[in-house]
């Protein structure tokens, strides 16, 4: 007969004092499901700012574990949220918004009310999540009084800060950490008032941001956004064009027929690829007879500017301290293990666009590799009508 003694509550807290990462863990889980009152206590007393992987690891599983106590853990979880450090309110946010507890609605948009931008960045999803209406106006002069620096923004300072190794610095002094998850907040709470404050932060010279605001844009499904993205076809960055042409093809609106037409003798390559690929989609006859008279072009539609970009330079550079904390000695290699399916995908489009990630990241691959065939997409599309309209 066996004298070995179940663990206790006290043995799994002491296990939490561990060297062993996986004692650690263990003990984690051992806690959550152990019914006792006092392991949320234990478990929300935790959490901290990670200062390794490990802790990382940890916080993760912390997470997940109090999600699943729902919201029999949301008073506790909203105290966190009012009296913790900065990294306890994010964290606590980010679960008092999974569960839309009303309750800390009047905490988060107290602490959206604070000067600083990390408190405006921590308040903002949890203000979004719960389509607090009060939090409009508030985020709304936050956006317009950050207007005039967002239009002076300059990606090549943020690069340079980077490359001094003071990201810090631009983390926590940037503006752009609370501009952007209030603009997402925006949206959600009301999409016909955020639409004109959108309208304003596009500032036309910000890659970092514009995309940003056009993807938040085509989400809009109470706001005709269509007339403003038909407008960015013309932009003169062909990445934003490109990021137009995206969001309206998946908008599928007739009215961009004739635009998309036009776009099919555009010099960019991926424009055309993405103007075909759209007007298969949408199946609209009118297309049948451009498709049918284009001359495919051998084009790859890869980003071929001789000149690096700042967007290009800033991902180049983000991804090569990435890779220098984690100790990846080739970046090129490692994405290339972690995307290869994609770069056989059969899909045309997606090869391409793979291939636009990897050359936004300033990295080469190898010739013709995730190139694209204009011909094949023109068949495709033209099918794809042909099929719609045969259904019909």
């Amino acid at each position: 007969m066996s004298n070995k003694r179940e663990p206790s509550f006290d043995d799994y807290v002491r296990d939490l004092s561990s060297d062993d990462l996986e004692t650690r863990l263990d003990a984690i889980e051992a806690l959550a499901d152990s019914g006792d009152p006092r392991a949320l206590d234990v478990l929300l007393g935790l959490i901290r700012e990670p200062a390794d992987e490990e802790d990382e690891e940890l916080l993760d599983l912390l997470y997940d574990v109090l999600y699943d106590f729902g919201e029999d853990a949301a008073p506790a979880v909203q105290q966190m949220f009012e009296q913790g450090s900065l990294e306890q309110k994010n964290f606590a946010s980010e679960l008092l918004g999974e569960w839309e507890w009303e309750p800390a609605a009047p905490a988060a948009l107290d602490l959206y009310k604070q000067p600083d931008y990390m408190s405006k960045a921590i308040a903002a999803p949890l203000l979004g999540s719960l389509l607090v209406e009060e939090a409009v106006q508030p985020m709304t002069d936050f956006i317009q009084s950050q207007a005039e620096f967002i239009r002076r923004q300059s990606q090549r300072e943020v690069i340079a800060k980077m490359q001094a190794g003071t990201i810090e610095d631009v983390d926590e002094n940037n503006p752009l950490i609370a501009v952007m998850p209030t603009l997402q907040a925006l949206a959600d709470i009301d999409s016909a008032r955020a639409f004109p404050v959108l309208q304003t932060i596009f500032t036309g010279n910000d890659g970092l941001l514009d995309p940003f605001v056009m993807e938040l844009v085509s989400q809009m499904e109470a706001v005709d956004v269509t007339p403003w993205l038909l407008d960015r076809l013309h932009d003169p960055r062909p990445e934003i064009a490109h990021n137009a042409v995206v969001q309206l093809k998946e908008l599928g609106d007739e009215r961009v027929i004739e635009p998309f037409i036009r776009l099919l003798e555009h010099p960019a390559a991926m424009l055309r690829h993405e103007a075909i690929d759209g007007l298969g989609i949408i199946g609209d006859a009118r297309a049948l007879q451009a498709l049918r008279e284009m001359k495919p072009s051998e084009d790859t539609g890869l980003l071929d500017s001789p000149e690096v970009s700042p967007t290009q330079q800033l991902n180049a550079t983000f991804f090569k301290g990435l890779a220098d904390e984690f100790g990846i000695e080739n970046v090129q290699d490692a994405m290339m293990e972690e995307m290869s399916d994609l770069l056989s995908n059969p899909s045309v489009l997606m090869r391409e666009s793979v291939a636009n990630i990897f050359q936004s990241m300033g990295l080469q691959l190898p010739p013709g590799m995730g190139a694209a065939s204009e011909a094949e997409l023109i068949a495709q599309a033209i099918e794809d009508i042909e099929d719609r309209l045969g259904g019909e």
